[in-house]
């Protein structure tokens, strides 16, 4: 299998796009409620800007021990990092970044766009990896990409689709977000697709298979009626 082969279907994957794009203007928005309810749920862990908490379900996080990346399926591959990094500093104005499943390991595609051209990433990402996109996207601690690239970051696949702890956890942090109408694949599949705003045009994107789990998720994070 191809390193960044994804699991869905290629022609429902080209057509999720399009229709990605086509929809923004039908996007419809929480009201100041969902904070109020973020706020007063402390049961969840709490995804922001400053602070995102999947780092607190991983193997690094509770003794900022490094997983080996010999033994690693994957890494975060630093040229990549460096890539990034430079973009950010050219002052994209709009950057979008969506996951996917490669063999129980998250992949990143960030997206970003300056004045003149885009520029596309694809990278395999820890948590860490996700803080630091996100305060770029902020425009807030640019110390921590030092501390980051240092050392090597490897990697863990996951027993089931990593993307789905990383969307119930967004589902249930402070970030405003929209959704889109769902996206049925020629297949029949049925997508449920949300964007989580950071900042301005800065923006986490998920469109994941409506499954139990998922329809849980969204059906259980605190939300307007």
């Amino acid at each position: 299998m191809n390193a960044f082969t994804q699991s869905m279907d290629d022609v429902d994957y080209i057509m999720l796009e399009q229709y990605q794009e086509d929809q923004i203007a039908e996007l419809q928005i929480f009201d100041d409620q969902v904070e109020e309810a973020m706020t007063a749920n402390d049961s969840m862990p709490t995804i922001d800007a400053e602070e995102i908490t999947p780092e607190a379900n991983s193997e690094v996080a509770d003794d900022d021990k490094p997983i080996d990346v010999n033994s690693a399926p994957a890494i975060v591959n630093p040229r990549i990092v460096k890539e990034i990094y430079d973009d950010f500093m050219n002052k994209p104005y709009s950057v979008n970044a969506r996951f996917y499943n490669e063999d129980g390991c998250l992949v990143m595609r960030l997206h970003m766009d300056f004045p003149d051209e885009s520029h596309e990433h694809l990278i395999f990402t820890d948590a860490k990896f996700i803080g630091l996109v996100m305060r770029a996207m902020k425009n807030i601690e640019w110390e921590k990409w030092e501390e980051y690239i240092k050392d090597p970051h490897g990697v863990m696949a996951t027993n089931e689709d990593p993307r789905i702890d990383i969307f119930r956890q967004f589902m249930n942090s402070k970030l405003q977000r929209w959704f889109y109408n769902d996206y049925i694949s020629p297949a029949g599949k049925t997508y449920a697709c949300v964007t989580f705003v950071v900042a301005g045009w800065k923006e986490i994107r998920f469109c994941q298979e409506r499954t139990n789990e998922i329809n849980n998720i969204i059906k259980e994070a605190p939300k307007t009626i």
